[in-house]
């Protein structure tokens, strides 16, 4: 996605690009976010030659994201004036400590109301708050971006999607910059670290409860976690082990994508 190229700069190339989701429009967003704040020359947006992936970006407000927060024309179709799309639970956006989260808490129950069991909104929002509240303290940035969307809403087969991301100092340097200093020597084991219960950047035992909340929460409603930072990532399957892998680029901060079935066989146990 980003590459070297001839053109000055930070070039964020979606010219291949075929399909998109709420994951991929967080890392496309915090790409461009951090080149702007690195100050890394001009940024330079190449749009996908698919006119439907094209569309898809448009009815997700990325062109508009990218001029308010990079003061970049993407060059993507404007959207269409009242243009709604039905999939869409939240088009693309910036979310900071100023943000009413009860306001986008409300848009996402009110848009999965009749699409989704009770307990996955239950479960979707809760897992929100909680990947918010990360980024506003460990990650050292000054906000995130959100997205959200459902799939084959109208079948058996629906599932929410929901992604969160920063442009922040990312997992493995939260954890080395903790007190308790933990020893992690790539973004890998950093990641599997966070994900254990009562391991947290403030050093607190009794803290580092959240992100293994989540996991746990999402994978017994039969859904995936997928976490990405730095040069690695880890998906949590719901019946499987993790599965770690590292990108072929380093991303900035921390990305978060959950889905999960909008149908559900059983309720996930309460938190304690």
């Amino acid at each position: 996605m980003i590459r070297p190229s001839d053109i000055p700069g930070t070039v964020i190339d979606l010219a291949n690009a075929r399909v998109l989701d709420p994951y991929g429009l967080v890392v496309v967003a915090c790409a461009a976010m951090a080149a702007v704040e690195a100050g890394a020359g001009p940024l330079t947006f190449i749009p996908p030659r698919l006119s439907n992936t094209s569309n898809y970006l448009s009815r997700m407000n990325l062109p508009a994201f990218l001029a308010e927060y990079c003061r970049l024309d993407s060059r993507l179709p404007a959207r269409r004036s009242g243009q709604v799309d039905p999939t869409c639970l939240c088009e693309i956006r910036r979310f900071t400590p100023d943000d009413d989260r009860q306001e986008l808490a409300d848009l996402l129950a009110a848009r999965l109301h009749g699409v989704a069991a009770g307990d996955v909104i239950i479960v979707l929002l809760a897992s929100l708050w909680e990947l918010i509240d990360n980024t506003l303290f460990h990650a050292h940035t000054s906000g995130s971006v959100v997205a959200a969307q459902v799939y084959d809403r109208h079948s058996d087969r629906a599932r929410v999607d929901l992604a969160i991301g920063d442009v922040g100092i990312g997992i493995r340097a939260s954890l080395q910059n903790s007190p308790t200093r933990y020893d992690a020597p790539d973004d890998s084991p950093a990641i599997e670290l966070a994900l254990r219960e009562n391991v947290s950047a403030t050093g607190d035992p009794a803290r580092g409860v959240g992100l293994t909340a989540v996991w746990r929460d999402i994978r017994v409603l039969r859904g995936t976690t997928l976490v990405r930072s730095g040069t690695a990532a880890c998906v949590i399957h719901p019946k499987a082990p993790p599965s770690h892998s590292r990108g072929r680029g380093s991303i900035p901060g921390t990305v978060v994508a959950l889905s999960i079935p909008c149908h559900q066989r059983q309720t996930p146990a309460p938190r304690v």
